[in-house]
Formats: C-alpha cells, structure tokens, sequence
C-alpha cells in the first residue's frame, strides 16, 4: 500500500511539472509597447477647475507636448471623475512613454532634459506677465494645502487584435 501511494505521488508530481510548462503566455492577447505612467491627484472638489487650469499655465501641459516632440512620451492625457466629491482620486494624469528605457531619471528629470523643458515652456510665452507669475504661486500656494497624491502607478496596455502565435 505504501508503494502504491508514493507511485501515485510520483505520478502526479511528475504530471503537476508537465502542465504548466505547456501553457503558451500571451496566446489571447500581447501587451503593447510602452508604459502608461498615471498620477492620481486627489483635489478639493470646489477646486478641481482650479486644479486644470494650473496645469496649463505652470507649463504642465507644455513640458508634456515639449516631451512628445522629444520622442521620451507619445501620449499624455489629463482625467477629471465625474463624480468629484468621492473620498477617491479626482484627477489622474497620465503620460505614455515610449519605452521603459524612457521612464529612467536622467531621460525624464535629468539637467539636460530640465533645461530643454524650462526652454519650451519660457519660449511658449506661458507666465511672462508677472500677474500671471504671482497668480500661479498663489494658486499653487493654496492647491498645495488643498490636494494630496493618491497614487503613482505604471500601466501597460493589452493588445487583443495582434495576440503572439504560439510557438
């Protein structure tokens, strides 16, 4: 009887080592080049246009076009929820880098890229009337008190229209 239970765990060992090395990854569906980078911002609700409006004339919006004609990202996006007042994130921005290579710190934050952005958003005339500079800083002032980061996370996209043919 002995030999008998330990032939059948051996037998179903042997089979449970079989299966998984003959599922085929990514069969259905590939995941697509790049990577999505979503910041979830939670922002007071009765500031939310506020919120929008900032990110345009800080040049948020401006670094991310600067970015696009770099080649570092090919997509950015700015969410707003509909329904702003849940205790959740209202606001996601997202960009689309190229590759993964791109997301490393002296592609993105490093003094050369830094100097190139300070440039497009200096030469796309966003903030040169000093009104516009001291309504920025204290827009910025007071969004500081009222937002908070929810989350920073990396996404890829699924593609099903090009899945990889098993091999």
């Amino acid at each position: 009887m002995k030999r008998l239970f330990l032939l059948l765990c051996a037998v179903l060992a042997g089979v449970a080592t079989v299966f998984p090395a003959a599922a085929d990854e990514w069969v259905d569906w590939a995941p697509k080049k790049g990577v999505w980078r979503f910041e979830s911002v939670k922002v007071d609700p009765d500031k939310i246009d506020e919120y929008v409006t900032f990110l345009k004339k800080a040049g948020e919006i401006q670094a991310s076009e600067e970015l696009k004609k770099l080649g570092v990202i090919d997509n950015y996006v700015v969410l707003v929820k509909l329904n702003p007042f849940s205790s959740q994130a209202n606001v996601i921005l997202g960009q689309h880098f190229t590759t993964y290579a791109a997301l490393e710190p002296e592609v993105v934050s490093g003094p050369a890229m830094r100097k190139k952005l300070a440039a497009a958003v200096a030469a796309s005339g966003l903030l040169k009337d000093p009104k516009d500079k001291e309504k920025v800083a204290r827009l910025l002032a007071d969004l500081r008190n009222r937002k908070s980061y929810a989350e920073d996370e990396l996404w890829y996209e699924v593609d099903f229209t090009a899945p990889v043919s098993a091999k």
